[in-house]
C-alpha cells in the first residue's frame, strides 16, 4: 500500500549552495547555516551567507503574529518558539521550515531567503551545517577550526568540526544532541 508521511509536526531546514560562474548562490529556509571563510591578509574572517530564521527575529515575529501565531520562550528553555495562540503546540524553534504543517498555519513559511556572493581571491572556504553544529559553535570558531587543515584533509577538518559540536552538546546538555551535519568546501 501507499505509505503516507505525516508532516503535521515534522519538518526540516534546508540550505542549498551552488558555486557557478565565479559566484556562490544560496537558498535557505530554517536555522541551518552557510558560512563563508575569507583570508584577508592572514586574518581569517567568517561571514554568514544565510541568516538563521529564528522566531524572535523582528521580521519573522511580525509575520507569525500576523498569521495568528505567537512567539514565546518557555521557562527553562533556551530558544524562542512558535506556538498557536494560547496553545502549547507546535513549539517550533525556527520560523521557516519544510513540512511542519501545523506551524505553517500560524506563520511559519517554507519560502527561502536567497543570496549571491562573488567568489573573490580572498574567499577560501564554504561551510554548510545543520543547526546542531551552530548551537554551541560560532561561525568564526568553525572557520578557525577548519582552516587549520589543508585542502587535502577537508574530510578530517569536517569530522573534527562535527566531533567538537557533539562534545559541546554533551558538555552543555548531558545526553541530548541535536542533528549534526556538515559540508566543507575549499575554493
Amino acid at each position: 500500500g501507499k505509505v503516507v508521511f505525516d508532516a503535521s509536526l515534522s519538518g526540516t531546514t534546508a540550505t542549498v549552495v551552488l558555486c557557478r560562474d565565479n559566484t556562490i548562490y544560496s537558498a535557505h529556509a530554517g536555522d541551518s547555516r552557510c558560512v563563508l571563510g575569507y583570508n584577508r591578509g592572514g586574518k581569517w574572517v567568517a561571514e554568514d551567507m544565510t541568516p538563521d530564521h529564528k522566531p524572535d527575529n523582528e521580521g519573522e515575529k511580525k509575520r507569525i503574529h500576523a498569521s495568528g501565531g505567537e512567539v514565546r520562550k518557555l521557562a527553562g528553555d533556551i530558544p524562542h518558539r512558535v506556538f498557536a495562540k494560547g496553545k502549547m503546540y507546535p513549539g517550533l524553534a525556527m520560523s521557516r521550515s519544510l513540512g511542519d504543517n501545523v506551524a505553517h498555519a500560524v506563520g511559519v513559511t517554507e519560502v527561502p531567503d536567497t543570496r549571491q556572493v562573488p567568489i573573490t581571491d580572498d574567499l577560501k572556504l564554504v561551510i554548510a551545517c545543520s543547526d546542531g553544529v551552530w548551537e554551541f559553535i560560532s561561525s568564526q570558531e568553525a572557520v578557525d577550526m577548519v582552516r587549520k587543515y589543508d585542502k587535502a584533509k577537508v574530510q578530517e577538518a569536517t569530522d573534527n568540526l562535527c566531533k567538537e559540536a557533539w562534545k559541546r552538546w554533551i558538555d552543555e546538555e548531558g545526553n541530548v544532541v541535536d542533528d549534526i551535519t556538515a559540508i566543507v568546501m575549499w575554493l
